[in-house]
């Protein structure tokens, strides 16, 4: 047979760059995000939460493990601190006569987790990404003693956070990450192998993939 040997893949080094201060790929990306604008309106109170985004996303390297799952790599990060700005209108009274302020908020985080499950499906991974903050959110102004809105606003930072964020995320790791694989199973379909074992494991933070076809090839391939 052509292949002998098995044919293995290092990808730690796309995940890394992830995280690497120069490279600054997820805080560049997050600092892109957007929050969507958010508006509520009721009888004697409306508010409207617009021009929101991410201004600080640091990410510790030495807070990072990365664990072998079945059928994929799972990445745990911890004490990363964010900042998120936005700015906060509130009106209260009935119908025309509502009185409204405008004022800039901050909400942010020391603590935060972020878990990244990379999943292996069909020669691409399919990542799953959960993120845990405890969020301390400061009112500029006259919106600091609106008691009432502050609950509603800190369900939609939340959100954003735990939900809106992660989406966000795993849909950039899959555009880093998936096109060089397709690439390679098309090589490996023009070679005619159709049949083959794929085993995605890590070792002292170095993930990888071995691919075993019914016969083999040796090659190293950093990304």
């Amino acid at each position: 047979m052509l292949f002998k040997e098995p044919f293995a893949i290092t990808v730690s080094s796309k995940i890394w760059n992830l995280l690497d201060d120069e490279a600054n790929l997820i805080p560049k990306l997050v600092n892109s995000f957007k929050f969507a604008e958010k508006s509520k309106t009721a009888t004697w109170v409306d508010y409207k939460i617009f021009d929101g985004a991410v201004e600080e996303l640091k990410i510790p390297k030495d807070s990072v493990s990365v664990e072998d799952m079945d059928k994929g790599i799972h990445i745990k990060m911890s004490n990363i601190k964010f900042k998120c700005s936005m700015k906060a209108t509130v009106k209260v009274g009935v119908f025309a006569l509502k009185a409204g302020v405008t004022s800039d908020v901050i909400v942010q985080s020391k603590d935060a987790e972020m878990d990244i499950a990379l999943y292996w499906e069909n020669f691409a991974f399919k990542p799953a990404v959960m993120v845990k903050a405890n969020l301390d959110i400061k009112y500029d102004g006259m919106l600091n003693a609106a008691g009432f809105f502050k609950k509603a606003f800190a369900k939609q930072a939340k959100a954003f956070i735990e939900e809106g964020l992660p989406a966000m995320i795993a849909e950039r790791i899959s555009e880093m990450l998936n096109p060089r694989l397709k690439m390679l199973q098309r090589l490996f379909t023009g070679l005619g192998l159709s049949r083959y074992e794929i085993q995605v494991n890590s070792n002292n933070g170095t993930i990888s993939m071995a691919l075993r076809p019914e016969g083999y090839l040796r090659e190293v391939v950093n990304w």
